[in-house]
């Protein structure tokens, strides 16, 4: 048997876990900036009400979520719990083919559930190794950057007040020195 947990994470301090696919409420846990420590504890509560039930081994489900999600893998993954990331707009896809246009917290949780249980090709969420988490940290950043170094370049071209081209131009001089840093990360991570 297999016992399926939908997570939304709907917020950096909350989660919702249903109960059961025929047992609502769901478990809405709030959280604080320490949540790593919450997530894990809600996980084992949950495992061990299924192993009391007879539910099976877990399996826990959550969408992704921008990064709201990661503490949930990681304390899933610490504990030997399977896991998997689902993919937004394949929830949403989903949702739409069983008739579901309300929108919860809730109610989402226990959709990620159900999508779970009736999706076939389940891929198990594997964590990346360390450098490899490192340098798509530091891929991300270099694209905030990039995009920030952009946008600043577009507004000194339209900045008619001295004082505006001078914070412009402090500001990028800044993001260009910084985005020389991270890309200096990158190929330190990359040589090894």
């Amino acid at each position: 048997g297999l016992a399926l947990s939908g997570l939304d994470v709907f917020a950096a301090d909350a989660l919702a876990l249903p109960a059961g696919y025929d047992n609502p409420p769901p478990v809405i846990c709030y959280l604080d900036k320490g949540h790593g420590a919450a997530i894990r504890r809600l996980l084992k509560r949950e495992e061990k009400r299924n192993r009391k039930q007879g539910l099976g081994r877990m399996l826990v489900i959550c969408e992704a979520t921008g990064g709201y999600e990661d503490a949930v893998l990681k304390a899933a993954c610490e504990l030997g719990l399977d896991c998997h990331r689902a993919h937004g707009s394949g929830v949403r896809a989903y949702a739409k083919f069983r008739g579901r246009h309300a929108k919860s917290d809730p109610i989402d949780a226990a959709l990620i559930a159900e999508y779970g249980r009736d999706k076939l090709d389940l891929e198990l969420y594997q964590p990346p190794r360390p450098e490899e988490a490192a340098l798509r940290a530091l891929m991300g950043r270099r694209a905030e950057l990039r995009d920030m170094i952009q946008a600043e370049t577009c507004r000194i071209e339209h900045a008619s007040l001295k004082a505006v081209r001078v914070s412009l131009e402090s500001h990028l001089a800044a993001l260009k020195e910084q985005l020389a840093l991270i890309e200096k990360e990158i190929r330190t991570l990359t040589l090894r």
